[in-house]
């Protein structure tokens, strides 16, 4: 090409997709044994009343005997406060070949209840001494979710009522007083209710219809089935499996339902890209690839604020042949134009990640669940440590927003970004540009509060690659005023 011409033969590409880097908000990935084939599904709950989230999971393995047969059970694995994992208990479980875990306060008692769904429901209670208490058992349902609908604090239970000799009906479970009472809220004769959720961030809840027969998955309204009315969303997947379907949500802001889903899916390799597929206000949807089918995606896509900066993030586990596999954290979504990307490379194979705060510290943490190895890996945050919020007092809060001078100046490979604000501001974005204007990393977007932030660029751009040494231009924006900084960057 070009380059060769002027530059003479370049060296071959790299054959890494992706590059686990292993630097940012969470810290590496560290291991704790816990039982062989741990994964599929898990929750993060408080199973022993300490108060710190332990783990109750699900594996799989083989048994046994000559003819070697395949079983499935569950496991509690307590947390020692600090992120350590220890497994406490252990069961096999028979002729079952679908486990889902789910956790939530259904009681209204202040404690989680477990969910387990196999081809039925059941609701368990973990006692303090780790004895199970089973609450019901609900035969023929499958689980669609948890959600508090009526605001009372308990959590209800919504299922598919798979005994409808006419189609598939969504009803919700309540319980008071230790009595569990259905309440059927929609029926369907050729779609089954899939997922439930506040889809559009409007307070109320909506409902993905499965398609039993066609191609054509349908969003509705809670107490509308399809067919009664105006529908969010239509989409034909052409009958793409389940497992391609990631998540459902506004994830472009436009008041829009969209489905985040896989390119393809095969047995050996799985999941491969991320497809977006955006609805919109004239009906069906538009696709956009996020990532293209060098992407082996592992996990579900975990879409949870992780850095309490109030915009919503994006967590799973993938990679690519070379690669290998690791933790993707897709700060502001993965459709934020501004995105900042963290990967850390994983040992063996995670299937699902679990947010939650392991070590007590108020930040969310990691916890990869690994078959392969047989436990879990924790990734915790720095959030609280690297994070801005340096407030000073109200009474030597500064009199004006001011930009400060970075330090050290010049850095290699991180700088420091002052930034005073007099007042709480509700729009705040800080940008780093190179001498011909061109963005090179966006280092924070989002709300501050009023006080002295110390805001840290790493030296790196939106793809996660060191800058190049050089003059660089800060610029920050606070509620439409702006002002801008140069610092200087070493070899």
């Amino acid at each position: 090409g070009v380059e060769e011409l002027l530059l003479g033969e370049l060296a071959p590409p790299s054959v890494e997709y992706f590059r686990f880097e292993g630097a940012g908000l969470f810290a590496p990935p560290v291991f704790s044994p816990i039982e062989p084939g741990l994964g599929g599904s898990g929750v993060l709950t408080d199973l022993d009343g300490d108060g710190d989230l332990d783990l109750f999971s699900i594996w799989s393995g083989r048994g046994s005997g000559s003819d070697n047969p395949f079983i499935n059970g569950w496991v509690m694995a307590l947390n020692d406060g600090r992120g350590t994992f220890e497994m406490v208990r252990t069961e096999a479980l028979e002729s079952v070949t679908y486990l889902s875990v789910r956790s939530g306060d259904l009681t209204g008692d202040g404690t989680d209840e477990i969910v387990f769904a196999t081809s039925g429901i059941a609701v368990w209670s973990i006692e303090p001494d780790l004895q199970i208490e089973v609450l019901t058992q609900l035969p023929d349902r499958r689980l669609v979710g948890l959600m508090d609908w009526d605001g009372d604090g308990a959590i209800e239970l919504f299922v598919s009522d798979r005994t409808v000799v006419a189609g598939r009906a969504l009803e919700v479970w309540e319980v008071e007083h230790g009595e569990w009472t259905a309440t059927q809220l929609a029926m369907a004769e050729n779609h089954a209710p899939y997922r439930i959720g506040n889809f559009v961030g409007d307070g109320g809840l909506e409902v993905l219809w499965a398609p039993l027969l066609g191609e054509t998955w349908i969003v509705m309204d809670l107490e509308a089935a399809p067919g009664e009315g105006d529908p969010l969303l239509e989409a034909d997947m052409r009958s793409i499996p389940f497992s391609r379907l990631f998540q459902v949500g506004d994830f472009d802001g436009d008041g829009q339902v969209d489905l985040l889903r896989a390119i393809e899916h095969n047995l050996f390799e799985q999941n491969k890209g991320l497809l977006l597929w955006r609805g919109q206000p004239t009906g069906g949807v538009e696709e956009t690839v996020l990532y293209d089918d060098r992407l082996f995606v592992r996990s579900p896509v975990v879409v949870r604020d992780l850095n309490g900066d109030g915009v919503d993030d994006w967590v799973f586990v993938g990679g690519d042949r070379a690669s290998g596999l690791g933790v993707f954290v897709e700060w502001g979504g993965g459709v934020n134009p501004a995105k900042e990307v963290e990967r850390h490379r994983l040992a063996g194979e995670g299937v699902r990640v679990l947010p939650g705060d392991v070590d007590g510290d108020g930040d969310l943490d990691l916890v990869v669940l690994n078959p392969i190895l047989g436990g879990v890996q924790v990734l915790k945050s720095s959030v609280s440590e690297q994070m801005t919020a340096v407030m000073t007092p109200e009474v030597a809060r500064p009199a004006q927003h001011r930009l400060g001078d970075s330090y050290p100046n010049p850095f290699n490979p991180a700088v420091v970004l002052p930034l005073d604000l007099a007042t709480d501001a509700a729009g705040v974005s800080l940008r780093v540009y190179d001498v011909l204007g061109r963005r090179v990393r966006q280092v924070w977007q989002g709300p501050l509060g009023a006080g002295s932030h110390r805001l840290v660029w790493d030296g790196r751009d939106e793809a996660g690659q060191a800058v190049a040494a050089g003059v660089y231009i800060y610029q920050v924006e606070v509620d439409g005023q702006t002002e801008a900084k140069k610092t200087t960057k070493l070899p």
